[in-house]
């Protein structure tokens, strides 16, 4: 159970997200090539995450930054506010 926070500026790229795991991006933040599954969460605000893979109960929840590129699969949660919705696609 790991809670990880991308402020403005940084970069995050390949992190793993399952079993309670977080990660916030911020704005200015950016996270590229997530995995969030089963009991994962990655909330994204304000801040950009780009091709992201959700699956199996894992959860992306865009409050007002952008996402694009992210693939959803077998019961994933989303919930997009931001800019670029629509640019996601369930595989």
């Amino acid at each position: 159970m790991t809670d990880t926070v991308v402020s403005s500026g940084q970069t995050i790229s390949g992190l793993v997200l399952s079993n309670g795991d977080m990660l916030t991006v911020l704005s200015g933040g950016a996270a590229n090539s997530s995995t969030v599954s089963s009991g994962g969460v990655e909330i994204n605000s304000g801040g950009t995450t780009l091709s992201s893979f959700v699956s199996n109960g894992g959860q992306l929840l865009v409050r007002g930054g952008v996402d694009s590129g992210t693939r959803f699969a077998n019961r994933a949660v989303v919930g997009d506010d931001g800019a670029g919705a629509g640019q996601e696609q369930w595989v």
